[in-house]
């Protein structure tokens, strides 16, 4: 079925403000139509929730959140589906077989540029922070500078998308323009063998490769990601359709909440995180322990995530300015 025939309508502004707010159920409620309860918190309409998640560091709050028991006391089951790189995730997300999605954000304002989704986001779940996504590279490849990575090939996890423009934009830093490197997508279990024999000159493998492949490879880091106009970038959050936060504003607002609440303990709490990354990633303690982690924001911030669809559109992942206003006002 085309994404677009199952895109819900946009609901009144009033209606997606007042349910974007976490710090209450019942402010949601109320400014929704529904009426709060004197007595306490009103309960959400749709208890049981899948929410879709990749096997990565990012989704790392989702794992605080079920086993601190936060969901629980917002009053919704939770079951965590892990999606694949290869996952139609988006489709799921419209079809209802998922009703929350960790998305990259990138990803989702391209959806809603092309009006292929409608979507709202819940929170936040990961941005860059040192040592999280580096360019590497072999220690005998005579690339001792970003400067020479100019006319090289470098393989990025895929094409058009976040890599894209993380690598564009710090790569711009060093004056190298998009148009004066290689990019070529490498599958993210090929990306040690793609570099150790040759057919790239270097990396964007990203989270728990980059520590694997300097292990296993002595590969050295030759640019950290996480720098100039990319510092502390959004990497992903939490989104619902249109329709859904229509038909369940408390349930919206009470995952918005319980998913803040697990990024505050993500972001003073080392082994709360290091913990949740043994399950969302399925490495082993050790493993989790060495890892970079980058960070984890306690809400959507609208500043933030139009950073995001700003170098979009300056590296051509969009083709006209993208206000983000819709996606969490």
């Amino acid at each position: 079925m085309p994404l677009t025939t199952v895109a819900p309508a946009r609901h009144p502004r009033s209606c997606r403000i007042i349910s974007a707010l976490v710090t209450a159920a019942t402010v949601a409620a109320a400014g929704c139509g529904g009426k709060a309860s004197a007595a306490g918190p009103v309960t959400p309409e749709k208890p049981d929730i899948v929410i879709g998640a990749p096997p990565a560091v990012s989704s790392a709050a989702l794992f605080i959140a079920q086993d601190d028991g936060l969901f629980q006391k917002a009053g919704l089951h939770v079951k965590i589906e892990a999606l694949g790189a290869a996952s139609p995730a988006l489709p799921e997300l419209l079809r209802g077989q998922v009703d929350v999605l960790e998305y990259p954000w990138t990803a989702v304002i391209k959806a809603e540029a092309a009006a292929a989704a409608r979507l709202h986001a819940i929170a936040a779940a990961q941005s860059l922070g040192p040592r999280l996504d580096e360019i590497l590279v072999l220690r005998d490849s005579g690339i001792a500078a970003a400067a020479q990575l100019r006319g090289k090939t470098i393989g990025v996890p895929s094409l058009g998308g976040l890599d894209t423009v993380l690598v564009d934009s710090v790569l711009a830093d060093y004056g190298i323009g998009p148009a004066q490197v290689r990019l070529v997508p490498v599958g993210a279990q090929a990306m040690g063998s793609a570099l150790a024999t040759h057919r790239v000159d270097a990396i964007e493998p990203g989270g728990l490769l980059v520590t694997r492949i300097e292990e296993e490879l002595g590969a050295v880091s030759l640019v950290d990601l996480d720098q100039g106009a990319t510092l502390g970038f959004p990497l992903a959050g939490y989104v619902v359709t249109d329709r859904f936060l229509a038909r369940f504003p408390r349930t919206a607002a009470a995952l918005s909440r319980a998913l803040d609440q697990a990024n505050a303990i993500a972001s003073t709490d080392l082994g709360a995180v290091q913990r949740a990354v043994t399950q969302s990633a399925h490495v082993s303690p050790a493993v989790a322990a060495v890892t970079a982690l980058g960070t984890f924001p306690v809400n959507v911030d609208p500043v933030q995530l139009q950073r995001v669809a700003g170098l979009m559109l300056q590296y051509h992942e969009l083709s006209q300015p993208f206000n983000v206003t819709g996606l969490t006002g």
